[in-house]
């Protein structure tokens, strides 16, 4: 075994080593050298190793295995999708617990999972095998108010270094038989492990939407924000200093299905319609600052696509077609590839994440 005060080979050439190796050979070093496994815990590292350009974004899917009546999770590298042919990976320890079947991510390799409207909540990081349930927050409303709706954003406090879990709910007093005015925001920091609340989000008259994929960007989390449907806004939470700010979407038909998404790290939004014929219309916003939007592209006719999942990479657009099959559409050469994997009636559909390695840990334990 190399020694790190091996003189023929100086420490920062070990660890530029270390920081080229997958989760999986790390892990395995923790039982060979101790310095090695400190090391490798510290956020500096952390940031190093994810950032490696050998460590690729691959496409991980959420879908319905009919063969054995689950859900389970599927990987895709990366050439995959660039002309290879279309055969996954089904991994066994990818497997989300039945309990949690919907989640968002993936922010530094992270998922965060939860169930419905119950309060069971979990962290999962897929590479090094962890998960762990989160606590549920103490009720600050009477027991007569129940949830009608929530939603869920996470992302790191740069300042102060930790990962925060944000909680947005809107309850109705049964006891009046109309909606809390408010929306109740909850924040889970790890590492605290706790729960708490900031003041109540007064947004009148106005409903708050989970957007496509984890929508954290530079420091912010960001929701869709709309007006029975329409007037369409953005809703941003600075992780540091917890303000939350409304952002004015671009202008455009009144009925039109929008979704909130990334393109190029950056926020964008897609706006489905129907023309005449019933063919699929989307077009595609970016958000170049803030406020500042520009329409990137009109991706059109579409009969045979039930809705937009997302972006993978910048040239290609993720798909639900009409018999619920994953495909790849490239907006450059207008080509489109089935990937051979299917969801499961439209409710229970296709759920895609850009998913790169990760050493942080669920547990809060990473530090200088």
């Amino acid at each position: 075994m190399l020694s790190t005060c091996d003189p023929e080979l100086p420490e920062d050439v070990v660890i530029e080593i270390l920081s080229r190796l997958p989760v999986k050979s790390l892990l395995r070093f923790k039982c060979v050298c101790k310095h090695w496994y400190t090391r490798t815990k510290k956020p500096s590292f952390i940031r190093e190793h994810f950032n490696q350009e050998n460590n690729q974004a691959r496409l991980l899917v959420h879908h319905y295995d009919f063969d054995t009546d689950t859900y389970v999770v599927a990987l895709f590298p990366d050439k995959t999708l660039k002309g290879m042919p279309s055969i996954h990976e089904e991994i066994d320890y990818l497997h989300i617990p039945p309990a949690m079947e919907t989640g968002i991510g993936s922010i530094d390799g992270l998922f965060f999972l939860h169930n419905g409207l119950d309060d069971n909540m979990a962290l999962w990081n897929p590479a090094t095998r962890e998960f762990r349930l989160l606590p549920a927050p103490h009720s600050i409303l009477p027991p007569y108010f129940s949830t009608i709706w929530h939603t869920f954003g996470y992302g790191l406090d740069n300042l102060a270094n930790i990962y925060k879990f944000i909680w947005i709910r809107s309850f109705w007093d049964e006891q009046m038989d109309n909606p809390y005015p408010s929306f109740v925001v909850a924040i889970y920091t790890l590492g605290s492990d706790s729960w708490r609340y900031l003041d109540p989000l007064e947004l009148p008259n106005r409903a708050i939407h989970s957007s496509l994929c984890a929508t954290y960007v530079n420091g912010a989390y960001y929701w869709l924000s709309s007006e029975n449907g329409e007037n369409h806004s953005v809703l941003s939470l600075n992780m540091t200093s917890e303000v939350f700010r409304e952002i004015q979407g671009p202008d455009h038909r009144k009925k039109t299905w929008v979704n909130l998404t990334l393109y190029n790290n950056g926020i964008a939004l897609f706006l489905c319609q129907t023309d005449m014929v019933l063919q699929f219309i989307i077009d595609i916003w970016v958000m170049k600052e803030e406020g500042c939007w520009t329409k990137l592209l009109i991706v059109k006719p579409f009969p045979e696509i039930l809705r937009p999942l997302g972006f993978w990479k910048s040239e290609d657009l993720l798909l639900e077609s009409g018999c619920l099959e994953l495909v790849l559409y490239n907006h450059d050469t207008k080509e489109t590839t089935g990937l051979g994997i299917y969801g499961f009636f439209t409710y229970c559909g296709l759920s895609i994440f850009s998913y790169k390695e990760s050493l942080v840990s669920v547990k809060g334990q990473n530090e200088d």
